[in-house]
């Protein structure tokens, strides 16, 4: 016992400051923790990881013929028939139309049991190429993967002298809080690709720019709804804003669609709903804003009485007739 108090008391400033480095450690630790999941620090994992190109990029050349093709297609292991998939379209029939229409159309006893048959749509739908391009410009990206027939993609390989990049501008985005009150949204998410528009000089002083971005010969405008709930608009060449920014405090992963023609139209969803001042939810919905002024003109979505799920978020990309 008393060897263990002179070793105590000989090694008591080395115990007593291992102690107190442990302390600091583990409040630091879960400080950090507390602060990733509150403040969201631009993630120190990738500080300490380089996670860039840490997947092999996969590369299947026999597919790239029919990459831009406008016509759908499934590849060898895709095809519906490899794996014995039919597909059939299920029709219901009301019984009584009368008593169907004073109920609403929302009896199911008005119903009979959903049948099998061949389905023929009294008009036909048309979705080619030319009909959803014609009389669009060809000066810029409309939509995901460029316009409303998804077309407007670049295929090839690249050949890389030198394995670096040149900054050429950057801009900072902020955070905005995730419907479940705690952790954030930041950056910018799948499919997450900008608008680029390259305006007519005529249609530039309608609108609500700036007046550097007007008088610019060649201006490339980047318009980038952003997981921070905000839309962007900024020059391709260096990254100035082109027109104030339009805070919506919704969250944008998906791309946006551009109706250029006449009154230009930019449409986008919100991928998540949000908390409100109050705590209360916000519902998801999708936006119109005219380009002209940038004043809302239209939101829509949030009250859809068929929405099957309540996580019913519009990341998807509009397509314009």
């Amino acid at each position: 016992m008393d060897r263990l108090l002179e070793l105590i008391r000989k090694y008591k400033r080395i115990l007593i400051t291992a102690a107190a480095v442990l302390a600091v450690l583990i409040i630091g630790f879960v400080g950090f923790k507390l602060l990733v999941k509150v403040g969201n620090p631009k993630y120190f994992y990738n500080y300490l990881h380089d996670a860039a190109g840490s997947l092999e990029a996969e590369y299947y050349p026999e597919y790239e013929a029919g990459a831009d093709s406008s016509v759908p297609f499934a590849t060898m292991a895709t095809d519906p028939e490899a794996h014995g998939v039919t597909e059939i379209v299920k029709v219901s029939v009301r019984k009584d139309p009368a008593a169907g229409e004073a109920a609403g159309g929302r009896s199911l006893q008005d119903w009979e049991t959903s049948y099998t048959r061949d389905y023929v749509r009294s008009a036909k739908i048309s979705f080619s190429e030319e009909f959803v391009t014609d009389g669009m410009p060809k000066n810029g990206m409309l939509t995901f993967r460029g316009n409303y027939a998804r077309t407007g993609t670049s295929v090839g390989m690249s050949k890389i002298d030198e394995e670096k990049l040149e900054k050429t501008w950057t801009y900072n985005t902020g955070k905005i809080l995730k419907s479940n009150g705690s952790d954030y949204w930041s950056g910018n998410g799948w499919t997450g690709q900008p608008i680029l528009m390259q305006w007519d000089s005529d249609v530039k002083q309608t609108m609500n720019m700036y007046d550097s971005a007007k008088n610019k010969d060649g201006l490339v405008e980047v318009i980038y709804p952003g997981m921070d709930g905000s839309i962007r608009f900024l020059d391709l060449e260096t990254g100035e804003e082109t027109r104030p920014v339009i805070y919506v405090g919704m969250t944008f992963k998906g791309t946006a669609s551009l109706y250029p023609d006449g009154t230009p139209l930019l449409v986008c969803g919100s991928g998540d709903a949000q908390t409100g001042m109050y705590g209360e939810n916000v519902s998801q919905r999708f936006y119109i804003y005219s380009l002209i002024d940038g004043s809302l003109l239209y939101q829509g979505g949030y009250d859809s009485g068929i929405a099957p799920r309540i996580w019913h978020a519009y990341d998807s990309s509009s397509v314009i007739d």
